[in-house]
């Protein structure tokens, strides 16, 4: 058998030197032919110079021809380089490729190195010396082992499992996701000496009692002080961080913490850490996180992608995961392990919460997939297992026919069975009942979802006017009504559980587009803004400004959003003031062109969370 291999040994080698002989003889041809043309390549130089090429620029032109004007005003020295070679490279040709592949295979067998291209199937052991010499090593070619020196031949090994019918799931050996836990544990903010015990239970306290209704991330029975700790420093010092701000008491703690929980941020992407809780972590803050300056309402993104990544990595979508062990070897009894699952699953309910929110409000309908959860699985009787709560249910039902009625524009789009001047009939046929039998099956819910499903509306509404047919003015009309009732809701606020004090990022977009949304629709419709109006857009912009000022220890995104509120108001209150009250031409241009030309000057585009 060894004999054999070197003889294919050589005559692979004879073929490869045949094989580039006549790579050698195609090139030479194509060279003469293009001789013969004469389209010979010559060396040509560079459009940009040295140093603009460095600074990722283009010469710009001069005086003088033989320097640019960026290095004669910077006094180096102009030089174009020569550009690389045009045409094919010298490359290897398929067969060339597949000669070397075969001569190493061949190789890594006589040298007695596992390959896994090698294949022993049906090979008799009496006919091969070589076997009968290292039988240990050629066994291992096929075992577990091997496939797991080579992660290529792993990933075939797998897709070959998928495709094979014969094998049900239960018997896949498919590598599961390994989750990497945090394991430096002194990263954690009491042992940093960030803040004490005490003022970890005071913000812990104080997350759970006014920040949770507006998010629902975490479980109270399940994500103590001391469990967090255990966990992950990074959830730990977010939820620290997130509540700090909100705190007058904290006001020395906050910057530390922030820079703590940045820090972990990086720390856990740089390690590639993968942990459920790192994904908590992640989403946590980007529901609350400030406006930054140097990134225009970026980071809250960031965050929420990072977040997205991991929890698709660890697929936290199904309901079996392999469990790793605890920090400390804790054992977890059956009601904890019961808490764990319904913690998985409210995680990733609430991150396609996210996802839906994101990709309406950034205008990528089409990128909404199915709801994890059918509709009909929520109701005030039967309420999610994951999270028992009654506001919890309703705005899990509102997200899922809001995400379903996007869908159902995606179909009507591209569907030849409904004509397209129908289109506009059907889809509202599709997703007002649903939200009226919403309405009455969720009669109590707090003024945080009530203002979610009135934006829900809005959005709804203005999908309708994506197909011919629909009547812009009923429609805009429609989305007014709603806006109104959403300005009249947040004026009536007064819920003591969720405090508009500690409105999340979303509620505030909410609440900021409906205003803005009221004022343009107004100017629009009625061609001017009575005062009565305009005091109750006024008085939204106050109540975000106090609702920003209740954040004392960051920047509040409804402090951001009132500025815009009320620099809008006073530009279309000094238009109304220099109109002539008997030039009512000049008012209609005022409405037709002038709120537009308003919003482009301030850069006050709608509002997008987060």
């Amino acid at each position: 058998a060894v004999r054999q291999l070197h003889v294919a040994l050589d005559n692979v080698a004879e073929l490869a030197r045949a094989e580039e002989q006549l790579m050698a003889a195609r090139s030479s041809r194509r060279r003469r032919a293009a001789a013969a043309q004469g389209d010979e390549s010559t060396l040509t130089t560079t459009k940009s110079c040295t140093a603009c090429r460095r600074g990722k620029n283009r010469c710009l032109p001069s005086a003088d021809p033989q320097i640019c004007q960026r290095c004669s005003e910077v006094g180096e020295r102009c030089e174009h380089p020569i550009s690389r070679n045009r045409g094919p490279k010298k490359r290897l040709s398929k067969t060339q490729k597949a000669l070397k592949a075969i001569q190493q295979n061949i190789e890594a067998v006589l040298s007695g190195n596992p390959t896994p291209e090698v294949r022993l199937d049906g090979v008799d052991d009496s006919e091969s010396d070589g076997c009968a010499r290292q039988p240990h090593r050629m066994s291992d070619l096929h075992s577990g082992t091997s496939l797991l020196r080579n992660p290529l031949a792993l990933l075939a090994h797998q897709a070959q499992v998928r495709l094979d019918q014969g094998t049900s799931a239960t018997e896949s050996s498919a590598v599961p996701p390994v989750p990497r836990a945090e394991e430096n544990l002194a990263l954690d903010p009491v042992d940093c000496g960030i803040l004490s015990y005490d003022d970890l239970c005071r913000l812990h306290t104080l997350y759970f009692t006014h920040l949770y209704p507006f998010l629902w991330i975490l479980l109270p029975e399940l994500h103590t002080v001391e469990y967090l700790r255990l966990r992950s420093p990074f959830l730990t010092t977010s939820l620290a961080f997130v509540a700090s701000t909100f705190d007058p008491g904290s006001a020395l703690l906050t910057p530390a913490l922030g820079r703590h929980a940045l820090a972990l941020a990086v720390h856990v992407f740089e390690k590639d850490l993968k942990t459920l809780e790192i994904v908590q972590a992640y989403f946590l803050l980007s529901h609350w996180a400030s406006p930054n300056p140097g990134e225009v309402e970026t980071r809250a993104f960031h965050f929420l992608g990072q977040a997205w990544r991991i929890a698709v990595e660890l697929r936290l979508n199904t309901s079996s995961h392999p469990s790793f062990p605890h920090p400390h070897g804790l054992q977890e009894a059956q009601s904890r392990a019961e808490l764990l699952a319904r913690n998985r699953k409210l995680t990733w309910l609430l991150l396609f919460c996210g996802e839906l929110a994101i990709c309406v409000q950034t205008g990528r309908l089409e990128a909404i997939r199915i709801p994890p959860i059918p509709a009909f699985s929520y109701s005030p009787v039967q309420l999610p297992p994951e999270l028992p709560d009654y506001d919890y249910a309703a705005n899990m039902h509102a997200n899922i026919i809001l995400a379903r009625s996007i869908q159902h524009t995606t179909t009507l789009q591209t569907s030849s069975d409904v004509p397209e001047a129908q289109r506009a009939k059907s889809f509202m046929a599709f997703w007002k009942p649903a939200m009226a039998e919403w309405r009455a099956q969720w009669p109590n819910v707090n003024s945080f979802i009530d203002i979610h499903a009135e934006n829900n509306t809005i959005m709804l509404n203005f999908m309708t006017l994506r197909f011919r047919g629909a009547s812009s003015v009923e429609i805009l009309a429609e989305c007014r009504a709603a806006a109104i009732r959403t300005v009249d809701k947040v004026a009536t606020w007064n819920d003591c559980v969720a405090d508009l004090r500690y409105a999340s990022n979303f509620s505030v977009v909410n609440i900021a587009y409906g205003a803005t949304l009221l004022l343009q629709l107004t100017l629009n419709l009625d061609h001017h803004v009575d005062a009565a109006v305009l005091g109750k857009i006024r008085n939204v912009a106050y109540i975000l400004q106090r609702v920003g000022q209740s954040r004392p220890n960051a920047i509040s995104v409804a402090t951001l959003h009132a500025e815009r509120i009320l620099a809008l108001i006073e530009t279309i209150a000094a238009k109304a003031d220099r109109a002539d009250a008997a030039s009512s031409a000049h008012i209609s241009s005022i409405a037709s062109s002038e709120p537009g030309h308003a919003l482009r000057h301030l850069q006050l585009h709608p509002p997008v969370w987060p």
